[in-house]
């Protein structure tokens, strides 16, 4: 199996369910655990937060949003390279990862369509059933 993350706690979660072995890509924000930063990034943001404060980039997202842009981008190549039997994607909130708009995109440039998991937890209960989605294979 081979696991394209798009959300750093999704990655977390996959290597905490012992399926780290089984992702092959994830964001540039996946850091722990330190393998994770070992596998090919296929998610990235639009601009360079290392480079701006927090104010700036708070302006960067809400310049972003106004123009209907998205924060982070697929790179199309890795995740071809990828080629992921599943994709655990987020669902609840544009800053944080890539949207559906981006992950509608991701399915269109793949010549397999691997399965997709949209976790979109609202409370500790549905974290849970995001957890148990994650796991399944």
């Amino acid at each position: 199996m081979h696991i394209c993350s798009f959300l750093p706690s999704a990655t977390e979660i996959l290597y905490g369910l012992g399926l780290g072995d089984d992702v092959v890509g994830v964001t540039h924000k996946c850091d722990f655990p330190l393998d994770a930063g070992k596998k090919t990034i296929v998610v990235r943001s639009v601009f360079d937060a290392s480079k701006l404060n927090s104010d700036e980039i708070d302006k960067m997202i809400v310049q972003l949003m106004r123009e209907g842009k998205d924060v982070y981008v697929i790179d199309d190549s890795a995740l071809k390279q990828a080629d992921p039997d599943l994709i655990v994607a987020q669902g609840l909130c544009e800053v944080c990862s890539p949207h559906m708009k981006e992950l509608g995109r991701a399915m269109n440039i793949l010549n397999n369509k691997p399965k997709v998991v949209v976790l979109d937890p609202h409370d500790l209960d549905e974290i849970l059933v995001s957890i148990g989605q994650s796991c399944r294979k």
